[in-house]
């Protein structure tokens, strides 16, 4: 991984199986000795009880913490005036999405989730074209033997709806299917064009990726498997944060 320091003293919130994946990235980039950490679970910080700090010892906050605290937790973070990067999905309903927006807006403060799919040149790049997307087939897959608290379309969806967004530049104006704990099948009608998401834990292997077809007739497809990213994509996104953070 590229070394680049930036002068900013990050505290992240939450050291699980993503927070710890942040972690080891932000080491790299900031040093150990400017990413401070915090958990309600002392289990969880084992091996790194010295770099325990609180907000105040931070310029910026991460948190990876379970969905349903990414609200109050950011909330706080934001009215100690931090700049503030959350795990997906930044929150679970648009009124909680709309609280933070505000308390960001009104206080001048960057608030960024942490959509690293959005970071793969790859990826991305297939979705940016002048030409009218006019049919995207989403699968979103990941073996998993009990489903989220949160459910499969906040665990898997975030990253497609964003992707889908990003190609179709435009909002749906119908969506229809159906959700089961460890399904998801999805329609969704676009003024210029529709798109098919499919979610699912029930599987061996890993499997992400999208087939997409043009209005010039052009098609284009992505798998994970075999498109690699120039520069991990979750590297990509943590330098964009530290670029705001440290201003």
């Amino acid at each position: 991984m590229e070394e680049r320091r930036y002068d900013v003293k990050i505290l992240l919130i939450g050291h699980g199986r993503w927070g710890s994946k942040l972690r080891e990235r932000l080491d790299v980039l900031l040093g150990t000795e400017n990413v401070g950490l915090y958990d309600s679970d002392p289990a969880k910080l084992e091996g790194f009880s010295e770099r325990l700090r609180d907000i105040a010892w931070a310029d910026a906050c991460v948190i990876a913490t379970p969905p349903s605290s990414h609200c109050i937790i950011a909330a706080r973070c934001l009215d100690a005036g931090k700049p503030v990067l959350v795990e997906k999905p930044l929150c679970l309903s648009s009124s909680e999405t709309h609280y933070l927006t505000n308390i960001a807006s009104k206080r001048g403060l960057t608030l960024m989730c942490d959509d690293t799919w959005m970071y793969h040149d790859r990826c991305k790049g297939l979705l940016q074209r002048k030409e009218n997307l006019l049919v995207a087939r989403f699968k979103w897959k990941n073996p998993r033997i009990s489903p989220s608290q949160e459910g499969i379309l906040w665990t898997l969806g975030p990253h497609v709806i964003s992707l889908m967004l990003e190609g179709f530049k435009d909002k749906p104006v119908k969506v229809e299917g159906e959700i089961t704990p460890r399904l998801a099948s999805i329609s969704y009608r676009f003024k210029k064009g529709d798109a098919h998401v499919m979610l699912s834990w029930d599987i061996k292997e890993r499997e992400r990726g999208f087939e997409l077809l043009w209005s010039d007739g052009h098609e284009t497809s992505f798998d994970d498997r075999k498109d690699v990213p120039t520069e991990e994509p979750i590297v990509k996104m943590l330098k964009t944060f530290l670029e705001y953070a440290g201003r």
